[in-house]
């Protein structure tokens, strides 16, 4: 199933489950989509979207905020709508293609135990 044809059912679900119950929800998730995220991975199947094609659009929206087009607020609520995406496919197969992105730094990448025995090590030291 491609990107496109998933990200339009799952947000049929979430309207019919209430989950994007506000207006400004709805709208949010639906542009994040139509405006941001389909023109980017449409055609792709959604099991063939990895960490380092996360990384890739990522690395893309980061050029347009230095070149101020968007606020990294903006493009971090587009990510979160990606990853919400990538993770609600996952909840249905047995294999993660995505790890949850944190806020901040190079951790964004790194799981939480492993940021934890990571931080815990380094104060050692």
């Amino acid at each position: 199933m491609t990107y496109g044809d998933y990200a339009t059912s799952l947000l049929a679900r979430k309207l019919a489950n209430g989950e994007l119950s506000t207006e400004k929800s709805r709208r949010t998730w639906s542009d994040a989509q139509a405006l941001h995220l389909r023109p980017a991975f449409a055609d792709w199947a959604v099991d063939a979207i990895r960490r380092r094609d996360v990384e890739a659009w990522k690395a893309a929206q980061g050029e347009k905020v230095r070149q101020g087009l968007f606020s990294p607020v903006t493009v971090n609520g587009w990510l979160r709508v990606l990853v919400s995406t990538l993770r609600a496919k996952d909840s249905t197969s047995s294999k993660r293609s995505v790890r949850p992105a944190a806020r901040s730094g190079a951790s964004a990448t790194i799981p939480m135990r492993e940021r934890r025995t990571r931080s815990t090590t380094a104060r050692r030291a």
